[in-house]
């Protein structure tokens, strides 16, 4: 730990509540109270996302290996590139031509496929299986 300047310990945890999952990740070297306060302070919100990516690269790989890779339509992904890209829903309906509730219908459908938590999850999920390419 003191090659990377922490002369203390640290420790993160976080919630996927939508699977019932609980990580936490701890470290201690010598470390007081106050050590691992003040470097949870100053790191913590950066330790929780490289948890939160690197719990993800588990999940993507371990997709992989057991061939559970989801099968979206050809406007499931097409959605998904757009939301990607950052337009709204109406922004997508008018450009395939299609109604709002459609739309969402297609987000929604692509979402549980990829067991994602949300259109921005489900979009990181199919980029990094490379479902779409943005």
């Amino acid at each position: 730990m003191l090659s990377f300047g922490f002369k203390g310990g640290f420790s993160t945890s976080f919630h996927d509540r939508k699977r019932k999952r609980f990580s936490a990740f701890l470290t201690s070297s010598r470390s007081s109270k106050q050590d691992i306060t003040e470097i949870y302070d100053t790191f913590g919100g950066h330790i929780r996302s490289a948890l939160i990516f690197f719990n993800e690269e588990l999940i993507i790989k371990n997709l992989y290996r057991n061939g559970e890779i989801p099968a979206l339509s050809e406007r499931e992904r097409e959605c998904l590139l757009w939301v990607s890209a950052g337009h709204t829903t109406q922004q997508i309906a008018d450009q395939l031509s299609l109604a709002d509730r459609t739309v969402n219908e297609y987000i929604s459908k692509a979402t549980r496929k990829l067991h994602a938590s949300n259109r921005a999850h489900a979009c990181a999920r199919s980029i990094l299986l490379s479902l779409i390419s943005p």
